[in-house]
């Protein structure tokens, strides 16, 4: 009865606009474990068990891309017994959704671990590459999963930052290659659209760091609900609430579309990747995992422009390094693929290192 009525739900809403990409701060599971008496792990585990069951709500509605808060840099700051908990937990999860009959294989679920891995333990970072290569290996992808771990949004602003100044010093991209789009196919989130709706649950009111620049136009929703508490019924209020702003929503991203414009570099800022051999290369970015740079996604041309220019030959990171560059020389959209295309190389031995058994 309750699944009929989900899916009479699920046929009404689709008269109205649906984001495209929903981002949600899960926040209140210490707090329902200290209602329900049990301990703040407990009260993790059932909060995982929500967000499992919101992914299936959100398959089920349509949705393709889901952003999840599942553990901020700043919550390194907590008690060691419990971080050491939450790390041996992240192991635990990456693998199982991955397992034959895993969330991964059962609905064709790509699940992304975006932030800064370098901080978690070896365990968690083998886990998470595993997951990555499998799910970029699936036949079938239906969405998108995003779990922001040993994550800020302040980070992730800094290493793409930084990554742009790596590109400068090393004289793989001019000055003028240098706007907020290609910023923006730095962060972590280059392959996932804009967030268009953000929601944060226990009563909270603050985004606390989190996909800061994805959400810049999104609507916000903030629930008097503790996370493991979330029900459907809650969901669909929010999504009401985003259809009732999808007017202004769609006039507002549209009159703001991210546009290049040359200015002066933003960072002086490097980074460093430390690998299994003990050596050290200049990256331009945090060790962190992040979507594919081939994405086509239109910032200032159409889409059937991006897919015909992929018929005449060229490569989808070449296609998008042209859309960064919108009227700019072709000289210049090289420039730009190939730095994208260097920081892809180095992301993908990154998974193969670690993601390959421990000696």
């Amino acid at each position: 009865m309750w699944m009929l009525v989900r899916r009479l739900v699920g046929y009404l809403l689709a008269f109205g606009k649906l984001p495209e990409h929903v981002a949600f701060i899960m926040d209140g599971n210490r707090r329902y474990a200290l209602r329900e008496n049990k301990d703040k792990i407990a009260g993790h585990s059932d909060g995982y068990r929500k967000m499992v069951e919101l992914i299936h709500w959100c398959l089920d509605l349509g949705i393709p891309t889901i952003s999840v808060y599942a553990f901020s840099i700043e919550n390194f700051k907590r008690s060691p017994k419990e971080v050491e908990a939450l790390m041996n937990m992240a192991e635990r999860k990456y693998r199982e959704l991955i397992e034959e009959g895993g969330l991964a294989n059962e609905v064709g679920l790509v699940i992304k671990a975006l932030g800064d891995l370098s901080l978690a333990p070896e365990g968690v970072q083998r886990s998470a590459a595993r997951m990555m290569t499998h799910c970029d290996k699936l036949q079938k992808k239906k969405a998108t999963l995003n779990v922001c771990f040993s994550y800020t949004s302040s980070q992730e602003i800094c290493q793409a930052v930084s990554a742009v100044q790596g590109g400068l010093d090393k004289k793989e991209l001019d000055s003028t290659d240098v706007d907020a789009s290609l910023l923006e196919q730095c962060l972590y989130t280059n392959s996932s659209p804009p967030v268009d709706l953000m929601i944060r649950t226990s009563g909270e009111k603050r985004l606390s760091d989190f996909l800061l620049w994805q959400c810049r136009h999104a609507v916000l929703v903030f629930e008097n609900v503790l996370w493991p508490d979330y029900s459907f019924l809650d969901f669909v209020s929010a999504l009401l609430a985003f259809q009732r702003n999808a007017v202004d929503h769609n006039e507002l991203r549209g009159s703001t579309e991210i546009s290049p414009k040359s200015h002066d570099p933003l960072s002086e800022r490097q980074n460093s990747c430390s690998l299994k051999d003990g050596s050290t290369e200049n990256t331009g970015f945090t060790v962190c995992c992040r979507g594919d740079f081939a994405e086509c996604r239109s910032h200032s041309k159409p889409e059937d422009q991006c897919k015909e220019r992929n018929r005449n030959g060229v490569s989808e990171l070449e296609t998008s390094a042209n859309r960064l560059c919108g009227s700019v020389r072709a000289t210049d959209c090289k420039r730009i693929s190939k730095f994208l295309e260097g920081r892809e190389a180095l992301f993908k031995r990154w998974l193969q290192i670690r993601g390959s058994p421990p000696p």
